[in-house]
């Protein structure tokens, strides 16, 4: 993704509003749509929307994550995981809607993710 606009409109779920999103974030749907068309939100917003969504800062301003920037980041591995369970169509409606909003979850939540793959690697092992 080439520009700040681009990054964090990846960071809306499919199907959320922008007043939605902006709720999610903490700020006004108006402030979305500025930062959508191309304004630079102030380093406080950015911190913000980064802490808020589960991404890196530096992928927030640069579209590069981790040190040699092949790494995917939390952001792009949602999409990703959101896009493919809307592909699944064993799933119904709700249930889809469902599913996503426990993954999105998931990613974001850092402290979650931790007890997840913890418990998942402990079950392993037995």
């Amino acid at each position: 993704m080439k520009t700040l606009a681009d990054r964090i409109k990846s960071l809306r779920m499919q199907g959320e509003t922008q007043s939605q999103f902006a709720q999610r974030l903490g700020t006004t749907q108006a402030s979305i749509s500025r930062y959508l068309n191309g304004r630079q939100p102030d380093r406080e917003t950015l911190i913000k929307i980064a802490q808020q969504t589960g991404v890196s800062l530096d992928w927030l301003l640069t579209g590069q994550s981790g040190q040699n920037g092949n790494e995917k980041s939390d952001a792009e591995l949602l999409q990703a995981a959101i896009a493919y369970l809307g592909d699944i169509s064993a799933i119904a409606g709700k249930d889809k809607t469902r599913v996503q909003g426990l993954v999105r979850e998931l990613v974001e939540n850092k402290d979650l993710r931790r007890e997840v793959v913890n418990f998942w690697e402990s079950s392993r092992k037995k």
